[in-house]
């Protein structure tokens, strides 16, 4: 049913599609600890490419759950601990991930 008066209407929408293909820099050499040793924040071996970037990290390669929070390896026992990392302007809108 048309409104009383108004013979044509219309409203623009401006529809913005961002795509992020960069991968955050991360530092190419393994960290090495020694047992009982002080380990580090993941975060200070990664930077984004882009610094209005959010880094985004995972336990796991695929699937997960993104974490803006860094993980701290564990030195209790030896072993190795790998984490992934993508960087995006939001968690619905990041990047594929980098292993370290």
């Amino acid at each position: 049913m048309p409104f009383s008066g108004i013979t044509e209407c219309w409203w623009e929408f401006k529809i913005t599609v961002d795509v992020v293909t960069s991968i955050p820099e991360v530092q190419a050499e393994p960290i090495t600890y020694c047992i009982g040793d002080e380990a580090l924040l993941i975060s200070s071996h990664v930077q984004p490419t882009n610094s209005s970037y959010i880094l985004y990290y995972y336990t796991v390669q695929t699937g997960g759950t993104a974490s803006t929070t860094a993980p701290t390896p564990s030195t209790a026992q030896a072993g190795e601990f790998s984490y992934w990392v993508a960087e995006g302007i939001s968690a619905q809108c990041i990047s594929p991930t980098g292993q370290k």
